[in-house]
């Protein structure tokens, strides 16, 4: 089936069996790998991106949550749950090459400038901050409750940090530079969840979880501009690489809602599988990788702009 989405093709070409409860996936900088957190499974499957085809499944000593490339390097860092620790692995031959103290539960992991991690921690609520260059930790930030995504703008040389728990309902904004906190933004729905910013870093997106909302915040104000009403349980949200489309994983349905990010708007909403949960699409833009949790897959779907 294809779907045409005004400048915008989206078919699904794949569904490739993984692990067991698929979360988060993560394509390689190089777009030559495509990395899947299994995390009832405890393993990380690895797919060939021009193949289509799983090339490794790699035992891991916990619960594998999220990850994030370093761009200058060939290294995966990898949040484990069970632990209190994030994995520093090398894509050449799988094997893990450093491990970094975390809080309790860690959740997001995010590279910042290839220099600096940034790791959620979901029961100490807080953040910590690793340099590394010597593998250090800088420090851990006390945000709110049950702190969950995490997006940082360099432009604007801030870090935002979803508070999860209702008790929080907010963002924490810090300062990059200072490493304190110098903003709580509130006024969300319940269950701020996970957080991207648009392509020149003046909006912050915000899904929340239970009620199913896209928030949008002007990252000038940090202040709240806008609503976008979504199926119920929004998780990951995934920008294109041209910075035109918000894509959005609906955990509650069997869906993927394409928002339009100049004008802010749900403009089509396509079928991946049973309790979509991850989200990324490749460095070229070419394809849309979404993890299924309960079908323990992997729905692959081809984006092509008309004419292109």
């Amino acid at each position: 089936m294809i779907l045409y989405i005004f400048l915008l093709t989206v078919e699904k070409i794949k569904e490739i069996r993984v692990g067991s409860q698929p979360k988060a996936v993560e394509v390689s900088p190089d777009a030559r790998l495509a990395m899947i957190t299994n995390f009832g499974g405890g393993t990380v499957t690895v797919i060939d991106v021009d193949s289509l085809k799983v090339i490794k499944t790699i035992r891991m000593k916990g619960h594998p949550v999220e990850m994030d490339y370093r761009t200058d390097s060939p290294y995966v860092y990898i949040s484990d749950f069970n632990n209190n620790l994030v994995w520093e692995m090398d894509t050449r031959d799988f094997k893990i090459r450093r491990s970094f103290k975390t809080g309790i539960i860690p959740k997001i992991v995010k590279v910042d400038g290839d220099t600096l991690l940034w790791i959620s921690n979901w029961i100490s609520h807080s953040v910590t901050v690793v340099d590394l260059r010597d593998g250090k930790r800088l420090k851990e930030i006390k945000v709110g409750r049950t702190p969950r995504g995490i997006a940082i703008s360099h432009k604007k040389n801030k870090v935002y940090v979803c508070n999860f728990s209702t008790s929080s309902n907010s963002v924490t904004v810090i300062d990059g530079d200072s490493l304190r906190v110098i903003k709580t933004i509130k006024g969300f729905r319940h269950n701020p969840r996970h957080a991207v910013l648009s392509s020149d870093e003046n909006k912050l997106y915000v899904s929340v979880y239970y009620t199913g909302y896209i928030y949008v915040v002007d990252t000038e104000t940090d202040s709240i501009i806008k609503e976008i009403k979504c199926k119920d349980k929004v998780k990951t949200l995934e920008l294109s690489p041209d910075g035109k489309y918000l894509f959005v994983a609906v955990f509650g349905d069997r869906v993927v809602h394409v928002i339009d990010t100049e004008r802010d708007e749900i403009i089509e909403t396509v079928e991946a599988g049973n309790s979509p949960c991850g989200l990324d699409v490749s460095p070229d833009g070419s394809l849309l990788w979404v993890t299924n949790w309960k079908d323990n897959t992997v729905s692959v779907f081809k984006l092509k702009k008309e004419g292109g």
